[in-house]
């Protein structure tokens, strides 16, 4: 990840020398909103599973970026993102194969897991940077990164007396960290209300190369350990601030004769 975090770092920096678009400066912000975990799934996606009622939970980050080439951004975050889950009348098929659960699980269970990291993304505005405003009106973008997740997770009896069952990276599991790649795709739209302030909403589908987001291995009826990645999504309200660039501003306001169309190049 060393490796990955000097890349970028020298990306931005060359983004932030010789950007089409000077005027744009850097951009940080944060993002808070929901994150819910979808289903689990085989890497060829025809097969899926599901053995918990998954619940919102909370989801922060920190970002920063730079725009570039018109159309572009490229940048990177942290985040802490929590997703949870019950089950009233466990089947998993990890029973009577996961060493935690050879024998069966009678009573209702929950999972509770605390993702932190990083990731690095590639965003394109439909709109060209000459013809945004500060007018409020949504500008239309899509993301695309990877990154990667610490896991704080754990699997436990609803009822607090009966204790945990297994879990990974907190509570009495701190010694058995895990972490995994993360593939991710964003859908947004931003509107500024000034040349150095915007907001941003986002809708994210974040893709891990590990079964573990609930807590719970899965298996084959045989025992073999099943191939599935996880699904989760996330939804964000963020907040920005945009410092000013070396050059005049290229961003319209009111009155120009810039085409305010949607998407107009």
């Amino acid at each position: 990840m060393k490796k990955i975090n000097i890349v970028t770092f020298l990306l931005l920096i060359y983004s932030t020398a010789f950007a089409q678009n000077p005027t744009s400066g850097i951009i940080i912000g944060t993002k808070v909103g929901a994150s819910k975990m979808i289903t689990e799934i085989t890497p060829d996606f025809k097969e899926h599973l599901t053995e918990f009622d998954h619940k919102p939970g909370l989801a922060i980050d920190l970002e920063i970026s730079k725009l570039f080439l018109n159309h572009w951004e490229i940048g990177t975050d942290v985040f802490l993102t929590n997703i949870r889950g019950e089950n009233d009348n466990p089947d998993f098929t990890a029973e009577g194969f996961h060493y935690k659960m050879k024998n069966p699980i009678d009573d209702p269970v929950e999972y509770t897991n605390r993702l932190t990291g990083q990731r690095f993304f590639v965003g394109y505005y439909f709109r060209s940077f000459e013809n945004i405003n500060t007018s409020r009106m949504p500008e239309p973008f899509l993301r695309a990164g990877i990154g990667y997740l610490q896991y704080g997770v754990e699997l436990k009896y609803q009822d607090p007396e009966l204790g945990s069952i297994f879990g990974k990276g907190t509570g009495d599991f701190t010694n058995f960290s895990t972490s995994s790649m993360l593939l991710f795709l964003s859908a947004g739209v931003k509107s500024y209300f000034s040349p150095n302030f915007f907001i941003n909403t986002t809708l994210s589908c974040n893709y891990t190369n590990y079964d573990f987001l609930d807590g719970v291995y899965n298996y084959y009826n045989d025992g073999t350990r099943a191939d599935l990645r996880g699904i989760y999504t996330e939804f964000k309200l963020g907040f920005y601030f945009q410092t000013n660039g070396s050059g005049k501003s290229r961003r319209h306001g009111k009155g120009s004769s810039a085409d305010p169309l949607p998407f107009s190049r």
